[in-house]
């Protein structure tokens, strides 16, 4: 399991995530991802679901 610390950023909060979990994904820093709580664990989806 890899761990990493919550990081106060003006009025939001990060994640920093080691990118040896995300090259499985194959993100670009800025693209968009779905996020969501799945009972009780943080979900980070690399394809968020479009609206409409």
């Amino acid at each position: 399991m890899y761990t990493t610390n919550l990081r106060r950023i003006d009025d939001s909060v990060m994640v920093a995530v080691s990118p040896a979990m995300l090259d499985p994904l194959d993100p670009r820093v800025g693209a968009r991802i779905g996020l969501s709580v799945d009972s009780g664990h943080l979900v980070l989806d690399p394809r968020p679901l479009q609206p409409g």
